[in-house]
């Protein structure tokens, strides 16, 4: 767990391995805090932000997690440049999160990208393929920007919205 807000977290490019249980990286109340340069395989969560703010996740790759990155009650955090493959479940969740950017990432063959209840992010310039699915959002997920990104091969949808308005594509 991350306990200090204002830092960088940088891996150097290490391998942190988890047990298929808890989380690798934890960051709970926390802002202005950077994970970048790590490799995170076989966690329950690779990463996972809870109600923190301004965060950064950059030049990740995560292998192997149930989910490889989860925020919940989180705003304003930025998702770029990460390469997200071969997660057990959900590539990226959003969870009653606002105001987001997932970018440049490479997200393929998980179940997909997950925004629930979450509106006003932005998700653009992904590589999304080869997943159970590519864009989720469901509940209320309003006034999401999806564009530029190349979303194919996903095996059921590539973009799906229930009860949910205004999304930008």
């Amino acid at each position: 767990m991350v306990e200090r807000d204002n830092i960088i977290v940088d891996g150097a490019g290490y391998i942190l391995q988890g047990l298929e249980t808890m989380n690798g990286i934890c960051l709970s109340e926390r802002n202005n805090v950077t994970i970048r340069n790590m490799i995170i395989k076989s966690f329950e969560n690779g990463i996972y932000i809870n109600y923190s703010w301004n965060c950064k996740i950059i030049w990740n790759y995560m292998k192997n997690n149930m989910h490889a990155i989860r925020l919940g009650n989180s705003h304003n955090n930025t998702i770029t440049e990460n390469s997200v493959i071969e997660n057990n479940a959900y590539s990226v969740i959003l969870d009653n999160s606002s105001k987001n950017k997932i970018q440049g990432n490479n997200i393929t063959k998980n179940n997909g990208v997950d925004l629930s209840n979450s509106s006003n992010n932005v998700i653009s310039g992904n590589y999304i393929a080869y997943n159970w699915f590519g864009i989720y959002l469901p509940d209320s997920s309003n006034n999401n920007i999806i564009t530029y990104n190349i979303i194919k091969a996903n095996e059921n949808w590539g973009i799906y919205v229930y009860s949910s308005n205004n999304i930008n594509k």
